[in-house]
Formats: C-alpha cells, structure tokens, sequence
C-alpha cells in the first residue's frame, strides 16, 4: 500500500486536510447525510460603533431593532442542541455590544455545545470578556479591513480621529488576547475585499499572518445588500482584482490549495449544514440570502428547519449531495467537491439562490 506524504497531496487533498482540522467538514458531512443542519450563525445585534459602509445588514449604532433577547436564546440554542446542532457562531452588527455576551457565550458552551465562533472588529475586548473568550469561545475572527489607519478610515461612517483611536484599540487588543494566553492559530482574519482593502492587501495580511501568527484570513467580497448597494463601482473590484487577491493570499499563506474554492469562501459542505438567525428571530439560509423561512418567535427551531429543509439547503433537492440543480458554470464544476460558488453571489431573479457565483473565475 502507497501511503502519501504530505509533498504528495494534491491541492483538492490539501484542502480537505485543511477543513476537516479547522471547519469540521467530517461533522457537516454526516449533518448532510442525515438531512440536518449542523450549525446556526446568530446575529446578536445590528448595533455597530464603527458602521462599515459597505454593512450587509445596514449596521449602525442606532439600527432601530432590538438586540437578541437572552431569553429567547436560551430556549433556541436547547432546542438546537436537541436537534444535533453542535457548533454556534456569534457575530452582528458587533456582538461584543450585546450586554449580555459573557453570559450568552458560557451557557452555550455548558449546554454542550462543541465550538462556539465569535466575529468582533476588537474594539471592546475588555479583561472579563478575555476571561471569557479563553475558557468558552474556540476562534475568535477578527474583522478589519486594513492594517493601514487611513484605509481602515475610508470605510467607517464615524470622523477621522475616532477612527484612528479604534483601529490603534483593534492592534493593541490582538496583541492583548494573544498575551492573555489565547493561541494566536485560533484568530482568524476578515476583511472585506473593495478597492481601498485592495490597495493594502499584501500589507495586511503580512501583518495578520507573519507577523500576529493568525492562522488564516477571510475574504468577504462587497455584495448589494444593505448599504453595499451604495458602494459605487469605481469601489468594486473587476473579476481579474479579485482572482488576484486570493492568489496574494494563497501566496502569503503558503496554501494554495484554498485557490479550489475559487471566491467562495465557505466551502460547499458548510453553506449547506448552516442556517443564520436575525437579531429579530428570522431564519435565513444564509448570511445576506433575504428569505425568511420562519421566526423563532412563533415557532421551534426544530419545526422551521424540518419544515423548510429544501429552502435552507437552496432548493438542492438532493440536499447538495449532487450539484444537479445549479444554473449555469457551478452545476458539475471541476472544484464541485467542496465547492458550488457563494450562493449570496447567485441570488439575481430566483429565491432559490441556483445560479452561479458572478464573482468566480473558474
């Protein structure tokens, strides 16, 4: 028997050693077998205090909705784990606002919940919530656009001196996690792909990588949602840019296997085992997919995701196993093993999210 060394691997190997270590792709196949959804996105918040322009879901500090009520959540995150939901990521807005955010985060880590996400720009990582952080939360993804203070201010609705004084706090909070004893490979960097982030790409994630020790980065192209239909385009980045920003990161990273996914950031098996809750209770398919499939309010999550499995899973009707019912460069792509395009990027005249990712270059 030929037993491969690590040389020996090809890229599409590479990457499913890369996911099964750090995305648990094993778990969300074996959700995708049993027709389950294995973990939830929770929007704990719309509150923001840097308001990016470009916010898919308009952000800002004073949205008008109210935060995610603890309550409420705590009878949602029991019925997920009653229905075999292991893995919670917790982002807004920016939930590090949510008052009650250490208590949330502990009680869904002592009801057996195996991982717990939290998404925070870093601005508000005080001593209690670091305490926090290490004991409960398995990653930590940081969103910040730029190392660089001026382009990191060309994206935020706030004034220049504010600006500056939370991209220095977001720097010295990285640098304090880390020194609190939280392993820098459980950090992870986002950022927003536009003209300006563009600019200072290499830069950044030099910094993120290189230097801070984080262990991967995120890319999150602008979509016309929320106020991203207000990003005008000299601001967009053409098809050609945006290849081009994941070839510096496969680059720096030193992991080109993620070129497989081509933009699609979140490989096949996770868009399809994930399901996002509103901070009003709504159930989306997916992060920025504007279709509700039922509120937690009026009913348990449970029935929503049963009754609603063909729409969370993008009309599949063979829930994804296959890629039979995608229109268009993603039905039988060469990368379709882990990967069937962005779906958000799919959504042009059909509910259903089955046309292909406009942003791919494969």
């Amino acid at each position: 028997m030929h037993f491969m060394a690590p040389s020996d691997k090809t890229d599409l190997e590479k990457l499913g050693v890369f996911l099964r270590a750090n995305f648990r792709l094993d778990q969300r196949i074996e959700a995708i077998n049993n027709r389950k959804i294995y973990s939830l996105e929770i929007e704990l918040t719309r509150r923001c205090n840097l308001e990016c322009n470009y916010c898919y879901n308009s952000s800002s500090r004073s949205p008008g909705i109210p935060d995610f009520d603890f309550n409420l959540l705590k009878r949602v995150l029991r019925e997920a784990y009653d229905y075999g939901i292991r893995s919670i990521t917790y982002l807004g807005g920016e939930p590090t606002l949510h008052p009650e955010l250490k208590d949330i985060i502990k009680f869904t880590k002592t009801i057996g919940m195996e991982e717990v996400v939290l998404y925070t720009n870093g601005t508000l990582l005080d001593d209690v919530l670091l305490e926090v952080i290490n004991e409960y939360v398995d990653s930590i993804v940081i969103h910040l656009d730029s190392v660089d203070k001026i382009v990191f201010s060309e994206v935020h609705d706030i004034d220049i001196d504010t600006s500056y004084r939370f991209h220095e706090s977001i720097l010295r909070n990285i640098h304090i996690l880390k020194s609190s004893g939280y392993d820098s490979k459980q950090i992870r960097l986002c950022l927003t792909l536009f003209r300006s982030s563009y600019e200072s790409l290499e830069k950044t994630l030099r910094w993120a990588i290189h230097e801070e020790g984080m262990l991967t980065s995120i890319f999150i192209p602008v979509v016309p949602i929320g106020k991203g239909t207000q990003i005008t385009s000299k601001n967009q980045l053409s098809l050609n840019e945006i290849q081009d920003a994941y070839n510096i990161r496969a680059k720096i990273e030193n992991r080109r296997e993620l070129l497989t996914l081509g933009p699609s950031e979140y490989f096949k098996q996770y868009q399809l085992t994930v399901a996002y809750i509103t901070s009003h209770g709504d159930i989306l398919p997916y992060a920025g997919v504007e279709h509700s499939v039922g509120n937690i309010i009026n009913s348990s999550l449970s029935d929503i995701l049963r009754e609603n499995a063909l729409l969370i899973y993008f009309g599949l009707n063979d829930f994804g196993v296959q890629n039979n019912c995608l229109v268009g460069k993603c039905n039988k792509c060469i990368n379709e093993t882990y990967c069937f395009g962005t779906r958000v990027n799919g959504q042009h005249d059909n509910i259903f999210y089955t046309n292909s990712d406009r942003f791919c270059w494969i």
